[in-house]
């Protein structure tokens, strides 16, 4: 049976569509967008708690200056500020705080937010670090998946 080019091609742009998220290649000349992106914690090198298996963690920035996003058990939701060099200040943060089995993680992902001074974003990677450059955490992203906060 002879297979239609144009329905192939329709069949893997509907298929690209729908799974959306990560669609965009990254690299290090072409590093995804702090806002638009979601954003998953990598690692948090200061050594504390991890997450519990099957917590959603996630963490978004929007082009108006709002973030927000889920710690596993809870949401939270507030506002940054970029300023030249890299800078970037996290506000104050609204947190629902639901009691649940990630409670000393969601402590310590939210106090590296309060404490980022810095970002920097390197293909895919993006980096938190503190007034002395040090880093906080390590967010791996998925390009065209924030939808909202």
């Amino acid at each position: 049976m002879k297979k239609n080019p144009i329905l192939l091609f329709a069949a893997a742009f509907l298929s690209a569509f729908l799974t959306g998220c990560g669609m965009l290649p990254a690299d290090e000349e072409t590093p995804l967008p702090l806002s638009g992106t979601l954003w998953r914690p990598e690692e948090l090198p200061d050594g504390g708690p991890a997450p519990v298996p099957g917590a959603d963690v996630r963490l978004i920035f929007r082009v108006d200056g709002k973030l927000g996003g889920s710690t596993g058990d809870n949401r939270f939701y507030g506002g940054y500020r970029l300023s030249s060099g890299g800078g970037m200040r996290i506000g104050a943060l609204s947190v629902t705080w639901r009691n649940g089995p990630n409670r000393a993680y969601e402590e310590r992902f939210l106090s590296i937010l309060r404490l980022t001074a810095f970002y920097s974003i390197r293909g895919d990677v993006l980096t938190l670090l503190d007034g002395q450059h040090r880093i906080l955490a390590l967010f791996r992203g998925q390009a065209g998946c924030a939808d909202g906060i």
